[in-house]
């Protein structure tokens, strides 16, 4: 006999333990950092509720438009449109992640602190300032 109480997801069970980013801590990263930093982090919960595959593309597609971001930021700059566009891809992460963050919390999963992000930023703008002023003499 099949037992039909629980739909099939094609995800394994989340386990408890596994720590998730909020869906208003990737919205506001998305919009005060960037648009890849914000698929990063929901790539990151992609992957801790067992979506590996795609949760590793999310990460990819992030980390590729991170770097193109900061090759147009540091030639031309980046249009101001990006505001926009970027408030625009914060809204659609939060209503992607917000049903399965609040699912993942009731099944044991619990919230990841908001902070360590952004000590990798922090960290990475301090090497790219350190790269800037370290190369930009030599190109002189």
């Amino acid at each position: 006999m099949v037992d039909n109480s629980e739909p099939i997801t094609g995800a394994t069970p989340l386990t408890p333990g596994r720590t998730l980013y909020a869906p208003g801590t990737i919205a506001a990263y998305t919009v005060l950092a960037n648009i890849p930093v914000g698929l990063i982090l929901y790539g990151l919960n992609l992957r801790a509720r067992d979506q590996r595959r795609f949760g590793g593309l999310v990460l990819l597609l992030g980390g590729v438009c991170f770097g193109l971001f900061i090759i147009v930021a540091m030639s031309v700059g980046l249009p101001r449109l990006m505001i926009l566009i970027g408030a625009l891809a914060a809204a659609h992460l939060y209503r992607l992640e917000k049903q399965p963050f609040n699912k993942a919390i009731q099944e044991g999963a619990s919230r990841a602190r908001w902070w360590p992000p952004a000590l990798w930023l922090l960290a990475g703008i301090t090497v790219l300032v350190v790269l800037d002023n370290l190369l930009l003499p030599m190109m002189d």
